[in-house]
Parts: structure tokens; sequence; C-alpha cells
């Protein structure tokens, strides 16, 4: 435990010299901004199904999420945010000798974007008051995502199982990769809905 607290003073202490170097050099920086990390093209599914049509799409293919762009802005938040400053991460990744040839994206961070986008692609299920995620049975980062790519997450429907006051949906979700045949993350997510 104290070599996990001792990691994260250290990390903390370099979070804020860095901000105050920027600070000394460029003052106008304290006002943190979120340019580059606004969200404007999105389409949400504003369809509704009824827990028996649900049901019949039990071991299909839902549907797949519009591209979304991980600019490195929204990396350099998530690695602020998170506290996980690693340098493969970086703009500069690339010339200290990555061996992914530039900076990745925080495997974190993509697993991050699926609520928002699975939003585009599953449909409201009539009656739900409230929706939480319970949790994961697999996860699994099977390959990078290059800082600049977009991603979208394919999901199907593996089983709607009735619970108290509402149902748990089973979901395997795969996160595909501009340009690329191998999907970054694949996983079997919980989420459950209360009516």
């Amino acid at each position: 435990m104290e070599r996990a607290q001792l990691r994260l003073q250290k990390i903390s202490s370099h979070l804020c010299q860095s901000y105050e170097k920027q600070l000394i050099s460029n003052p106008t920086s304290a006002n943190i901004t979120l340019q580059g990390l606004e969200v404007t093209d999105t389409k949400e599914n504003y369809d509704t199904i009824t827990l028996e049509n649900l049901k019949k799409k039990i071991g299909t293919e839902i549907g797949a999420s519009q591209w979304f762009p991980i600019t490195q802005d929204r990396v350099d938040a998530f690695a602020t945010v998170t506290v996980d400053p690693q340098w493969i991460h970086q703009k500069d990744a690339g010339e200290k000798g990555s061996p992914f040839g530039g900076p990745i994206v925080h495997g974190f961070l993509t697993l991050s974007l699926i609520p928002f986008l699975l939003g585009q692609v599953l449909p409201k299920l009539e009656g739900v008051r409230m929706g939480v995620n319970y949790g994961f049975n697999k996860i699994r980062f099977v390959s990078p995502v290059h800082v600049g790519k977009s991603v979208r997450i394919r999901v199907t429907l593996k089983a709607v199982e009735e619970i108290s006051s509402g149902v748990q949906l089973v979901l395997a979700v795969t996160v595909d990769v501009e340009g690329s045949k191998k999907p970054s993350v694949v996983m079997e997510w919980l989420t459950r809905m209360y009516f």
C-alpha cells in the first residue's frame, strides 16, 4: 500500500509541476477548457422497443455505432483526470521509441466511451425508469488504438434475464478500430434496466 501511495504522490507532484510550468509560460492557460473534446456530430437512437420484442433479438447483432474519433486532446484530458500520464499515450511517444510507433489511447479511455456509443445502438426499452451498469463477465484489450483513429462498437444481445423489478441485459460488445482488421476491445457487459 505504501508503494502505491508513494507512486501516486510522485505522479501528482509531477502533474502539479507540469501545470505550474504551463501557467508560468502561459498565464491564460489557467482557464481550463474543453476545446477539442466537444461531441457535436452524434446520432442517438430514440427508437423504443418492448421487452417482448427485445427478447426476440437474443443472439443477434443489434447494430453498430457511428465512428468516433479519439484525438490527442481527449487522451491528454483522460490522462490528467485519471492520473495516468504514461509516456506511451503522449504525443511524443514515437520519438521516445514507443513499440507502437506513436501514441496510443488508454485502454480504459476506449472502454469509457462504450456507454456513450451504446446510446446510438440500443433502442430504449419501454417502461424503463433507470438503467445501471452491473459489471462485466469478461473484458479483453486485444489491440491498441492509435491516437487519431476512430472507433465504433458492435453490439450483440446475448441474454435478457429477469431480475427483481427489471431485467439484466448481457451484451457482447466489440470495439472496432478504423482501418484495422483486429478489434481493440471485446467484452461481455452486464447492464440492468429497472421498471
